[in-house]
This record gives C-alpha cells, structure tokens and sequence, in this order.
C-alpha cells in the first residue's frame, strides 16, 4: 500500500498526499473522497484544512504533526477507503441549461460562427454524464471529467475579465460551472439558473465529490424564472445510485 502514496512536507504544519495517478473513475473518486472524510474523523480537532484534487490530498494541521506516526495512520486510511468502495452511493444531478446565442457566444466563435457545429456540440453534452472529480478555484468550482476528447477545447489565449455567475464553461478536458462572477479562461457555452455555493446553504454547495451531473436544455424565460427563486429552494432534481449500477 505505501507505494500507492507518496508523502511530501508542505511547511512546518502540512502535508501533501500524491496519488499513484489521477483519478479517472468514478469508483477511484468516490473512494478518495471517503479517505479524505476518514481523515477528518481521525484527526479531528489536529485539521486546520483539506484539500483535495485530482492526484493529491493536502492536509493542513493547526500544530506541527508527528509525520511518522502521521504517515502509519494514513496509510491505515487509504486501505479502508479502498476496502469500502463497493459500499457507495452517489447522487445524480439533473442540471437545468440556457443555451442560448447570447449564453453560448464563446461556442459559436469557437466554431467561427458555424451554427450547424454549435447546435450539434450541445446536443451531444446534453446526452453526456459527467463526474464531479473535485472542487477549486472558486468556492463550489466543480472540475467535471468525462468529456471526449472530440469536445474538449483549449483554454483561451486571453481570459475573458468577467464570466457570468452559473456560466457552464468547457477549459480543456473539463466542463465547469461559476458559482459566481469571475475572470476566467474557459469557453462558456451556457448559464445555469442553478445557485452551486451559497453560505447560508448547509451544506454550502450541494453536489459532492464522485456526483453525476447531465444537462437538461431549458429556454432563457425558464431561466429567468428558476433565476428568482430562493436559494434553498434553487436547487436541481436528483436520483441515488449505488455505485455498482
């Protein structure tokens, strides 16, 4: 098990966690997203912070840790977490989008305007589940793989100073969605009504790692509705799965 995790130093306090690999699957997230909530419960009140991606936790530390007994415990951990994955649920999302031309102009310019290409690039993300891998960048930023690589598209050479707030966005093989108004670099090819991170919300963004998320096409007056709703009652249909189904 210990060549499955490598153990750098992050400062006096933290500690960085590499995975083998990325994770890719959804049994690969689910089951590093358990080990990074076991590790909240074996440390308890030692956590400042965690962060987890797609190759890495980090573990920040309100005082200095002793890293050998700390690296016997994880490794404890991560075997748990492998031995539990047959015993997950996840909940899949059903994702109202506005695709309008003025919600999606960054798609039709990548295409150079050719609208038979941008109709069709939407259809088909409309037919696609994608896997929330992990959260950054903005609080409640959900990083979504399983895009083919027939519909990823390169990152912008200059970021655009202001995304819209629920902007649905496509940055290499990622889609993502803004919880809130940003500079951003990824082409946004619709806007959700959907608020993703609210603070007064618990928990504050509904969605967790290891989730399924599809997009359903809705019109802009749909969209204008959904927007004025409260954000405890803004939120999206959902079913459970195991995650053996």
């Amino acid at each position: 098990m210990e060549n499955e995790l490598l153990f750098f130093p992050y400062g006096s306090r933290g500690l960085i966690i590499k995975f083998k690999k990325p994770s890719v699957s959804q049994i690969e997230i689910l089951s590093r997203s358990f080990f990074r909530d076991y590790v909240v419960s074996l440390f308890k009140t030692d956590l400042q912070d965690l962060l987890l991606t797609s190759d890495s936790l980090t573990i920040f530390f309100k005082k200095p840790p002793n890293k050998k007994a700390i690296k016997k415990n994880l490794l404890n951990a991560y075997d748990i977490s492998l031995s539990k994955s047959i015993d997950f649920e996840y909940k899949h999302w059903e994702i109202p989008v506005c695709f309008e031309n003025n919600f999606s102009s960054d798609l039709l310019k990548y295409f150079n305007d050719d609208e038979s290409k941008t109709k069709d690039y939407i259809k088909r993300i409309c037919e696609l589940e994608l896997i929330v891998q992990f959260y950054g960048f903005l609080p409640g930023f959900c990083y979504l793989i399983g895009l083919p690589k027939s519909m990823q598209l390169k990152r912008k050479a200059e970021p655009t100073l202001k995304v819209e707030k629920g902007s649905l966005a496509i940055g290499g093989g990622y889609a993502g969605i803004y919880p809130q108004s940003s500079p951003g670099g990824w082409h946004v090819i619709g806007i959700t009504p959907i608020i993703f991170f609210h603070p007064k919300r618990d928990p504050n963004c509904f969605a967790s790692i290891g989730d399924k998320f599809s997009f359903k096409k809705i019109s802009i007056d749909e969209y204008e509705k959904a927007s004025k709703q409260n954000f405890n009652k803004n939120l999206p249909s959902f079913n459970i799965f195991n995650v053996k189904d």
